[in-house]
C-alpha cells in the first residue's frame, strides 16, 4: 500500500474535537532500538482494539485498517473526510482507539478506506509509529548505506526532500508498486532541468484504493538522480497535481498537433513516487526515526 494518494484532506475534527480544541499529539512510542523485517512482506502482530491482527508495516504514516477487519473492531467509527487520488476523492472513516505492539500499548487515530488495503493483512502502520527507534526492512549490515533527511507530514507522508533545480520534489518510497509514478507537477520540474519528452501512448495505471489514473511515459533527456537511483524516463500521472507547472508540449506532425486535452487546475504537489522498477536495486531500506532519515542499501545499476 502506498500513498499517492496524497496530499491527504483532514476534516476538521481528527478525533471528534474542534479543530482549535484538538489535543495535542501522543507521545512518541518507546524505544525497544532496532528491529529487522522481512524486505518483501515486513508485518508486524499486534492487537488493535483488543482485537488481534497482524499489520503490514508501511513507509508511511498513520494506521490503516482493512475494511472487514474495522467491522470486528469495537471502535466507534465517524466519517473523518477525503483523501484525494488525483482528481477522484475517495472517503474515508476514522477513530481512535489503542494499538499494541512487542508489549507497547499507544493510542492511535485510525481510518479506514473503501478499496483494496495493506497487502491483504488485517491493517498497515507507517514505520516512524512503530515501538523501534529504526525498522529495517531487509537483511544487511548496513555497508554501503545511504541515509537521507526525511519529513513526515499530512500532505506527503513520510518522504525524502529532493532538490531539483530551484524546486523540491518530495521522493516517496513506494518498494510495492510496479513502476514508478511522477505527479505532473514532479513532472514539469524534471523537464524544466532534465529536459523530456513523452513516448507512446497514454495508459491507465493503478494509483491507490483500486483507483486507476492515466498516465504517459516521459523520457528525459538527461538522467535524473533522485536518491542516487537512476532515472531515465518515468510515468507521469498527466492530469494529477500540476499546479503551475506547465508539461513538456507535443511535437507536431504534418499539420497536426497533439495535445493533452486540458483539465481543470488543480492545485500543486510535486511528488515522485519511486517503485519497485527502482527500489528493487534496494535490498535494505532503514527507517531512523529519531534521526528523522531514510537509509538505503543499493546495488549498483
Amino acid at each position: 500500500m502506498f500513498r499517492s494518494a496524497r496530499p491527504l484532506i483532514l476534516a476538521a475534527l481528527l478525533l471528534g474535537a474542534p479543530l482549535g480544541a484538538r489535543r495535542p499529539p501522543p507521545p512518541p512510542p518507546p524505544d525497544l532500538g532496532t528491529v529487522t523485517l522481512d524486505r518483501t512482506d515486513p508485518v508486524v502482530d499486534a492487537t488493535v482494539a483488543g482485537v488481534p491482527a497482524k499489520l503490514a508495516v508501511v513507509l508511511d504514516q498513520g494506521v490503516y485498517l482493512a475494511p472487514p477487519f474495522a467491522e470486528k473492531v469495537p471502535l466507534p467509527w465517524k466519517p473523518g473526510g477525503y483523501e484525494e487520488v488525483g482528481r477522484v476523492r475517495v472517503p474515508f472513516r476514522q477513530a481512535a482507539g489503542e494499538v499494541a505492539i512487542a508489549g507497547t500499548v499507544t493510542p492511535r487515530a485510525m481510518s479506514v478506506h473503501d478499496g483494496p488495503c495493506c497487502r491483504g493483512h488485517e491493517g498497515a502502520i507507517g514505520a516512524a509509529e512503530l515501538p523501534w527507534s529504526v525498522v529495517r526492512f531487509g537483511q544487511g549490515d548496513g555497508e554501503g548505506e545511504r541515509r537521507f533527511p526525511a519529513e513526515n507530514n499530512a500532505e506527503s507522508g513520510l518522504s525524502i526532500p529532493w532538490r531539483v533545480g530551484k524546486s523540491t520534489v518530495h521522493v516517496v518510497l513506494a518498494p510495492d508498486a510496479p513502476e514508478t509514478l511522477a505527479t505532473a507537477s514532479a513532472a514539469a520540474i524534471l523537464a524544466g532541468v532534465y529536459g523530456g519528452h513523452f513516448e507512446g501512448q497514454a495508459r491507465q495505471a493503478v494509483v491507490a484504493f483500486g483507483v486507476n489514473r492515466q498516465v504517459r511515459d516521459m523520457v528525459l533527456s538527461r538522467p535524473a538522480l533522485p536518491l542516487g537511483l537512476k532515472l531515465a524516463r518515468v510515468a507521469v500521472r498527466l492530469a494529477d497535481f500540476e499546479g503551475s507547472g506547465k508539461l513538456p508540449r507535443e511535437k507536431a506532425t504534418g499539420d497536426i498537433l497533439v495535445r493533452h486535452a486540458p483539465a481543470p487546475p488543480q492545485h500543486g504537489w510535486p511528488a515522485l513516487i519511486l517503485g519497485r522498477d527502482l527500489l528493487g536495486r534496494c535490498p535494505v531500506i532503514s527507517v531512523y526515526r529519531d534521526e528523522g532519515a531514510i537509509g538505503l542499501v543499493c546495488k549498483p545499476a
